[in-house]
């Protein structure tokens, strides 16, 4: 009975002690989207249910948007062989038109591009993000006069903390492209500006458009970086797992489950102390100014 009590007693203290000394350091979550598809509205599928571009928005106005990353690691556009909703191309293209808007509305720090996002052509795909607001990275795709389609890297501050987020393409070529743009090999890409990222920031992230497999070779490649996000081809169905120091956070399909991470923050390293998924239920109200964006269809794409 003593020995029972003196351990609840122990475990209370505990608490007691962590508790306030997590609330009194600056703390971060790392929220993570990828492989969307263009999942406009709820899957009303008999099994797992879910997902839907303005239930993801109020599920993410519940959090502390100011102490939170928002990211996603591509394949956020319609159509192409994962996509299981396909409409046709003009469909599809109207449905990525509108997932973009989406995601400038819900304030993506960043979003990286995938090989499917690259389907109606670089240059639609840079101009329509641009005019949106939603920041688009890639270290690896470029046009032929050498300009980037988005970001090499941006740099973004929270909590008075810089973050350098890059993305990687992958350069499998499931699609004809339609402009002069080319897909360059990522190692080498990232190796060329990781200098620059480790010395504009305190922290570095890559979106991987890879895959799995090549994500955690990048993290054995580049140690010192922080978190990366697995967007491309899982075996894990883990939503965070280590390789090494690096964290990799995964991607939910369809948008049904967000990945997020959340830290204690220090000046030179990220203390993890919680971490799973957001599921993105059918029960979850909708964000009405998403969901008008979502359900106003666009006379012309220009796609």
């Amino acid at each position: 009975m003593f020995k029972q009590s003196s351990q609840t007693f122990w475990l209370l203290i505990a608490a007691l002690t962590v508790i306030p000394y997590a609330k009194n350091r600056d703390t971060l979550t790392i929220v993570a989207s990828g492989e969307t598809h263009a999942m406009l509205l709820p899957c009303d599928c008999p099994v797992e249910p879910g997902g839907g571009l303005a239930k993801r928005a109020h599920a993410i106005k519940l959090m502390n948007r100011d102490a939170m990353l928002l990211i996603d690691a591509g394949g956020f556009s319609g159509g192409g062989l994962y996509d299981s909703y396909t409409e046709g191309r003009a469909m599809d293209s109207l449905r990525t038109l509108a997932t973009v808007h989406a995601m400038a509305a819900m304030h993506y720090d960043a979003a990286a591009i995938g090989d499917d996002d690259l389907q109606y052509g670089g240059r639609w795909l840079a101009e329509t993000s641009k005019k949106a607001g939603l920041p688009l990275v890639s270290a690896n795709c470029l046009f032929k006069d050498s300009a980037f389609i988005g970001a090499p890297f941006i740099v973004v501050t929270k909590r008075h903390r810089r973050f350098a987020i890059t993305g990687l393409t992958t350069q499998e070529k499931l699609y004809p492209f339609r402009d002069s743009f080319e897909v360059l090999p990522p190692f080498g890409a990232l190796k060329k500006i990781w200098p620059d990222m480790m010395k504009k920031a305190d922290f570095q992230i890559i979106l991987s458009h890879l895959g799995e497999e090549m994500s955690r070779v990048i993290a054995d490649s580049f140690p010192e970086c922080d978190i990366i996000v697995n967007g491309h081809r899982k075996q894990s169905t883990q939503p965070t797992f280590n390789q090494g120091r690096t964290l990799i956070m995964q991607f939910g399909f369809s948008g049904k489950n967000l990945s997020q991470a959340s830290f204690l923050l220090d000046k030179s390293s990220l203390g993890l102390f919680k971490s799973g998924w957001i599921p993105i239920t059918p029960d979850i109200p909708d964000d009405p100014p998403v969901l008008n964006l979502i359900t106003v269809t666009a006379a012309d794409t220009g796609a």
